[in-house]
């Protein structure tokens, strides 16, 4: 199942941080210093029961009502005025800037976005993904030409059943870690497999050949090395099985 990873903004983790404090608290107001202190906590003051200690009102001056909610742009104002410079928020934002203005530019915070955050909402929003009748009518709409079987194309326009190691059986890439053993049959060659794959439409088979005491054989690799048993060359199974019709000529 794919789930699409939610991504969140700089305002969620301010709340997120202050969600503490506002659940902790005993009171109905939270003084203007209890603020500044839960924006400006560090990490190792974030757990709740730490909170309750940390985060009760000082003062009965500039509370604010836990029933109320807090504008996103008082939050910002007073991160910005009450901290940000010892967290390098207000030079990064002063960096941001051009010319030593107070306020960014569009294409500068668009920049910043883009190159900087690299937020990936924007390319999702802005390039969402094309949908299946999308496409159906984009290739329409190009004049796409509509597949035609053909068999009078040149060999390499097609895509061919093929098969690797076609006469080994079991566990080849073990076998292959075992093979100074002479006693081990984790992989065999077995001329069974040839007639399986050619009558399942396999029309690129390996015949791996070497010299054998009594002519050429199929085995997989020097016999002194890897230990693998071997087919003699000459078996009517691949003679007949590789001329037998079925019924596709693409096949």
């Amino acid at each position: 199942m794919n789930v699409r990873r939610r991504h969140f903004g700089v305002l969620y983790h301010i709340k997120k941080s202050l969600a503490p404090l506002f659940y902790a608290s005993e009171t109905k107001d939270l003084s203007l210093n209890c603020l500044k202190r839960a924006l400006m906590a560090s990490s190792k003051d974030s757990s709740v029961g730490e909170a309750e200690t940390l985060y009760q009102p000082t003062s009965s001056e500039g509370n604010v009502p836990l029933s109320e909610k807090i504008p996103d742009k008082d939050l910002v104002e007073l991160l910005l005025t009450n901290g940000g410079e010892g967290r390098g928020v207000r030079k990064v934002f002063e960096e941001l800037c051009e010319n030593g203005n107070k306020n960014i530019t569009r294409k500068g915070f668009l920049r910043f976005l883009q190159v900087l955050q690299r937020d990936p909402r924007l390319n999702e929003a802005r390039h969402p993904k094309i949908s299946e009748r999308g496409m159906d009518s984009l290739l329409k709409s190009l004049g796409y030409p509509k597949f035609e079987e053909s068999m009078h194309e040149p060999l390499p326009c097609y895509f061919i059943n093929s098969s690797h190691n076609t006469y080994c059986i079991g566990l080849q890439v073990k076998g292959a870690q075992l093979f100074p053993s002479s006693s081990h049959r984790e992989a065999l060659a077995d001329v069974e497999i040839y007639r399986q794959v050619l009558l399942s439409g396999c029309r690129c088979i390996e015949l791996d050949c070497w010299d054998g005491s009594d002519g050429p054989v199929i085995t997989h690799g020097p016999a002194a090395v890897m230990r693998m048993n071997e087919i003699p060359l000459k078996v009517g199974i691949l003679s007949r099985q590789a001329l037998t019709p079925l019924g596709d000529p693409r096949r």
